[in-house]
């Protein structure tokens, strides 16, 4: 479970880093026509022929986009399988964009944003792949935007938050105060809590962490609940408050493992923990990880866990899904090793 994919697509992800030659402008377009399924070998292929595309086969993802948009629109039908294929198609284009990571395809994927219906789940995947675009203004004024509009879905909130949680902001302290209110449905106030969590604001959100483990209610809300309370309490404290409740082992030992983490008391602690955070399934984690790694400039032990390699012609490369996390957390690795700010 995760802030940026908790639907069935996540495998989509972990594509690869495998290098192709530069496909021709046929099997770009027959890669964009071959998506629209889940699961398929034939998809993945596509996918990492579209993640080779330049700025001139970019234009192409884009337009493909506000085309599937466009047609999915139409359909009024929610359970046919025309609207299962335009809808698959659709998140892979932007999940495309996402690992390309792009500023160029902050409009489109905004775009897409604004005229997706309420409840669908491509906006998790929007959000999550401007996140993976890396730090923007245009993405946190919009996200910002999404959370102050009345009447927004609950699955378009909770997907905004994203982008605020990785570009953290003092004045996003209104934001937790509004989605912590009384009449804010517990299916977003979690998100709320970690926000807060993030932003210091221990005071503020402490008593609605221990409202909420008082009666928690068995779904990734805890989970989320949970990081909150790692982030701002000691590892003595954490264990003393998760204790006896009526809280999913797999979610406490995750969130203990980010707590014993964040708190290590020394750099050697940290660097014997960060193999167990990098190849955890908690995006959370491995981001916290990949953060310190990346702050301290340690090379080394990235190319250890193999977040980097070196290619036959001696140049660093990183994989798609670990370069589009480095982004979100605004950094980047050159060919030559050196670790830069974005």
């Amino acid at each position: 479970m995760n802030l940026i994919t908790k639907s069935a697509f996540t495998f989509l992800l972990f594509i690869s880093c495998i290098i192709y030659a530069s496909p021709s402008d046929d099997e770009f377009d027959n890669a964009l026509s071959s998506l629209g399924a889940f699961q398929s070998s034939q998809a993945r292929q596509a996918i990492q022929i579209l993640l080779q595309a330049d700025q001139s086969t970019l234009k192409k993802i884009h337009k493909a986009l506000a085309e599937v948009s466009a047609e999915e629109n139409k359909i009024s039908d929610y359970q046919s399988e025309a609207f299962y294929k335009i809808a698959a198609k659709k998140i892979q284009l932007v999940m495309v964009l996402g690992l390309i990571g792009d500023q160029k395809s902050i409009k489109p994927l905004i775009d897409a944003d604004k005229i997706s219906l309420p409840e669908h789940m491509v906006h998790q995947q929007i959000f999550s792949s401007l996140a993976q675009i890396g730090p923007s203004e245009e993405i946190y004024l919009y996200a910002k935007k999404v959370l102050n509009t009345e009447g927004v879905s609950i699955i378009h909130q909770r997907s905004a938050f994203v982008p605020l949680i990785m570009n953290l902001n003092p004045e996003l302290s209104s934001i937790v105060t509004k989605y912590l209110a009384n009449n804010t449905s517990t299916d977003i106030k979690d998100m709320a809590i970690f926000l807060g969590a993030k932003l210091g604001l221990k005071d503020l959100i402490m008593p609605h962490i221990k409202s909420w483990l008082a009666k928690p209610l068995r779904d990734v809300g805890d989970y989320y609940v949970l990081l909150a309370l790692a982030e701002i309490v000691s590892p003595d404290e954490f264990v003393k408050s998760v204790k006896y409740k009526a809280l999913s082992q797999n979610f406490v030992s995750l969130a203990k493992k980010y707590n014993d983490f964040k708190y290590a008391k020394t750099k050697d602690d940290k660097n014997n923990q960060v193999s167990v955070l990098l190849s955890s399934s908690a995006f959370e984690l491995r981001l916290l990880a990949l953060e310190y790694l990346l702050k301290n400039k340690r090379l080394d032990l990235l190319e250890r866990n193999q977040v980097v390699t070196k290619d036959q012609n001696n140049n660093w490369t990183v994989p798609y899904k670990y370069a589009a996390e480095m982004r979100m957390l605004g950094y980047k690795i050159k060919s030559n090793g050196d670790i830069a700010t974005i």
